[in-house]
């Protein structure tokens, strides 16, 4: 049976959430605070939290979804966040704390039923033997810890390189699904070449590669595609669209959550 821990400041609203998802349906439990909540989590690593914004005291909505997405225990917790619609941005700026979908105030328990089963589908029991290898390149360690956070929460097996001669190596052991690459890096090789070397190779047959660039020109796009890249992402991008854009790469009927987006 799956857990979800609910925190919401508000008794009637975790009572509401609980009698919406039926208590005989999960096991249910209960924070009032966002420092609760993270002592909940720590104790019984939850399936799903479904998670108020706004709450008083040092830790709001948006510092324990933070604090649960960037701690490798909690790496299949998904977070389901609740707001007011009057909060102003807040669905756009959940995503980038890395909240797997959002759903405003007031909803219906339907509503909430849906959401919370579509959250939960079994691609979370997945044997970690099966599960889609990444190829993250960047020169850049914190963006490739911030790309490896956010697939890491989706059940990719990750993998990072720091130059163009590292990852043509690693991605010949490795073997990626998808590999996610800078354009530009230091070093004798960039993305473009790296983009050649594994489109070129019989043994990396099938690898899907995602460019990383700052640069929006139609005329870098056309190049990148020349060069046998599968999609190009531009920079700065969210943590849902990368999923969103991998995903669809492994799955062409691959649909994500967008209500974030």
């Amino acid at each position: 049976m799956k857990t979800i821990l609910v925190v919401d400041d508000q008794p009637e609203l975790r009572q509401l959430v609980s009698l919406s998802l039926g208590e005989t349906n999960f096991r249910i439990r209960h924070a009032e605070n966002g420092e609760g909540a993270l002592v909940q989590a720590r104790i019984e690593v939850p399936d799903l939290v479904v998670l108020d914004l706004m709450m008083p005291g040092s830790l709001d909505g948006f510092g324990v979804c933070w604090e649960l997405k960037t701690d490798p225990r909690f790496q299949r917790t998904k977070v389901l966040i609740l707001s007011g619609q009057a909060i102003k941005g807040s669905h756009r700026v959940c995503e980038q704390f890395g909240a797997d979908a959002f759903l405003p105030k007031p909803f219906s328990p339907s509503e909430l039923a849906a959401r919370v089963e579509h959250l939960l589908c079994d691609n979370s029991d997945v044997d970690s033997t099966v599960r889609k290898r990444v190829l993250i390149v960047d020169d850049r360690p914190e963006l490739r810890s911030l790309i490896s956070l956010t697939l890491g929460a989706s059940s990719y097996e990750i993998a990072e390189a720091g130059n163009g001669k590292d990852a043509i190596e690693l991605a010949r052991t490795f073997r990626p699904h998808v590999l996610v690459l800078d354009v530009v890096m230091p070093g004798e090789l960039s993305g473009h070449d790296v983009c050649l070397a594994v489109k070129s190779d019989p043994a990396l047959e099938g690898t899907q590669v995602v460019m990383l660039t700052a640069r929006a020109e139609q005329g870098d796009r056309k190049a990148a595609a020349r060069l046998g890249a599968d999609d190009y992402l531009v920079k700065p991008f969210s943590p849902l669209e990368l999923i969103d854009r991998i995903g669809r790469l492994l799955d062409p009927a691959y649909h994500i959550n967008t209500e974030c987006a």
